[in-house]
């Protein structure tokens, strides 16, 4: 009768430390952060592409020298210094 209590106690002890290892791995899920509310502010403003570069890359270089000229005309000190 002593093998018989001793095989249960053991038998009882390895079914806990099984139950409480499942446990442990069906713990539910945390909950996901709370995400923060959205910005009222609008984006920044990309800065406007740069057309006469456009037009000479795709090999229209009429277009780009008026381009090109154009923006000298309307703003000289985009105009940069050739040495």
């Amino acid at each position: 009768m002593k093998h018989v209590a001793t095989r249960l106690r053991v038998l009882l002890l390895a079914l806990s430390a099984c139950a409480s290892a499942v446990a442990a791995q069906t713990a539910p899920p945390a909950a996901p952060p709370a995400l923060a509310p959205p910005s009222l502010t609008p984006p920044p403003l990309a800065p406007p592409p740069d057309v006469a570069f456009g037009a000479y890359q795709r090999g229209e270089y009429p277009i780009a020298m008026r381009e090109a000229k154009r923006r000298v005309i309307e703003n000289p000190r985009t105009r940069r210094r050739w040495r």
